[in-house]
């Protein structure tokens, strides 16, 4: 409807994935997902770090990125599971906000709400993405306490 205005908590589909896809939220997804990757690039330096002090290679020491991803851990499939989810998670999000962007720009250029069936399949997506993100949050927070009660052996 022309000339409508609507609330800013509305609770219709294309408004609430513009709120959550483009904008300010855009920068937000953005921080987001380079913060969830943090654990895994910091875990991935720190064990560079420990092995470049070993002074023989071992197995470990040659495959840091399946360590990075959890399968020397105690439980390696809940560990690479989840890791490999968080992965796909902030992969769907990044794909989910670059097609509302351009819906959004579509819309803004000619000042037309797109249709429904332009958006559907992502206001789904965005509803079942929603316990993964909950998901995603307590791994990060997982990873990163692990990854501070990691002892450091040091060289003396």
């Amino acid at each position: 409807t022309q000339g409508a205005y609507f609330s800013y908590n509305t609770k219709e589909p294309w408004h609430i994935l513009k709120r959550n896809y483009s904008g300010f939220m855009t920068l937000i997804v953005l921080g987001a997902t380079l913060f969830s990757f943090a654990p895994y690039i910091l875990q991935a330096l720190f064990l560079k770090y420990k092995y470049s002090l070993a002074e023989l290679p071992t197995e470990e020491t040659t495959y840091i990125l399946w360590q990075v991803l959890g399968f020397y851990d105690r439980f390696p499939y809940f560990i690479v599971g989840t890791s490999i989810v968080l992965i796909l998670y902030n992969i769907a999000r990044g794909i989910i906000t670059y097609k509302v962007s351009k819906l959004r720009e579509q819309e803004l250029e000619l000042m037309v709400t797109p249709a429904k069936s332009d958006y559907g399949f992502y206001y789904t997506a965005h509803k079942k993405l929603f316990w993964i993100y909950v998901a995603s949050i307590a791994l990060i927070i997982f990873k990163i306490g692990k990854l501070l009660f990691t002892s450091i052996p040091l060289p003396l």
